[in-house]
């Protein structure tokens, strides 16, 4: 990996789908498994952004980003809530500042991981994605 070249950050955006089946039922569900990006970045925030209308009364699914496999150190979790009945709607969440330095990947190896918590309510319809913001120093070249 190339050495930072300043001391400035750039914001990008990793989008992952989440289709209807990933909201359907309570259990634990792997979203993305184990990724190594290959970069060092930091995560900022993490939003479920519906795309079909979620329904279904109380319907709540909690995703959570974890550096490392599915048992990692959780780094922020975002709620897919009821209150995302139209489309456009989203659920923002960002990193505390506790957690920090624990959403700092610092090494090429490093393993990004989202998990559906074996928790919540069922939708009946629905789906959307999850948009996980990150930060990432400039790089000098090669």
């Amino acid at each position: 990996m190339p050495k930072e070249s300043s001391p400035g950050w750039v914001r990008s955006v990793i989008t992952i789908p989440i289709p209807a089946a990933s909201l359907v039922g309570t259990g634990l569900l792997p979203v993305l498994t184990s990724w190594v990006p290959g970069f060092k970045f930091r995560i900022e925030s993490m939003s479920f952004v519906t795309q079909t209308a979620l329904a279904g009364v109380g319907g709540t699914q909690e995703f959570v980003a974890r550096k490392g496999g599915a048992t990692g150190t959780a780094i922020v979790a975002c709620n897919a809530l009821i209150a995302n009945t139209a489309v456009g709607a989203f659920d923002k969440t960002a990193v505390a500042a506790a957690d920090r330095d624990d959403a700092y990947f610092r090494s090429d190896t490093d393993t990004l991981t989202i998990n559906r918590t074996a928790s919540g309510t069922v939708f009946t319809a629905g789906d959307g994605y999850l948009l996980l913001n990150i930060m990432v120093r400039a790089q000098a070249a090669l």
